[in-house]
C-alpha cells in the first residue's frame, strides 16, 4: 500500500501546489535539496527488510519541519512506524544542519554587515533599523498565559 507521498511524488498529474501545501516546498525545490542531502539520507538495505529510499526520508522530515504534527501521526501518512519517522527526522535535521554553511552567510565584516541590512531593507521595505536577516519560525507554539491580558499581540506576517 502505497502512501500518500508515493502517489503524489510520482503522479506528473498532481498539481504542484497540492505538494507544496504538504511539504512547504514545491517539487522542483524538494529535487534541489534532495540532490544535496542524498548522500546523507541514503540508506543500505539488509537481508531482514528494504530500506525507505532518500526521497521518502526528505519527505517524512520536511512533513514534520512544515506542519509540527507528531510524530505518531505522522507515521500512518508515509505507512511508516514512528522509529522509523524519529530517524529520518533526526537524518534531514542532521543533513540539513551539516549543509546550512552552504546556504546560510552570516556577515563576518562591516562592509558585509552593512550591504546584508540594505538587501534587507529594500526587499521587505522594512522600516526597521540595522536588521542584516531573518529566519522564519512560525510553528513555535506560544501557551496562552494563565492571566489573560489584552495587551499581548502576535503576529506572523
Amino acid at each position: 500500500m502505497n502512501s500518500w507521498f508515493e502517489i503524489h511524488y510520482n503522479d506528473p498529474l498532481i498539481p504542484d501546489d497540492y505538494f507544496k501545501e504538504q511539504l512547504w516546498v514545491r517539487k522542483e525545490t524538494f529535487e534541489v535539496i534532495l540532490n544535496h542531502l542524498n548522500p546523507h539520507l541514503t540508506r543500505q538495505d539488509t537481508a531482514m527488510h528494504d530500506c525507505i529510499p532518500p526521497e521518502k526520508v526528505l519527505a517524512i522530515g520536511l512533513y514534520r519541519l512544515s506542519h509540527g504534527n507528531s510524530l505518531v501521526s505522522i507515521g500512518p501518512t508515509f505507512n511508516v512506524g514512528k522509529s522509523i519517522v524519529i530517524e529520518a527526522v533526526q537524518d534531514v535535521v542532521n543533513a540539513l544542519f551539516d549543509a546550512s554553511d552552504q546556504f546560510i552567510k552570516f556577515p563576518t565584516t562591516p562592509a558585509e554587515t552593512a550591504a546584508s541590512i540594505e538587501t534587507f531593507r529594500e526587499n521587505t521595505r522594512s522600516e526597521l533599523v540595522n536588521v542584516a536577516g531573518a529566519i522564519d519560525g512560525t510553528h513555535i507554539k506560544i501557551i496562552t498565559p494563565v492571566v489573560v491580558s489584552n495587551t499581548i499581540s502576535l503576529s506572523r506576517q
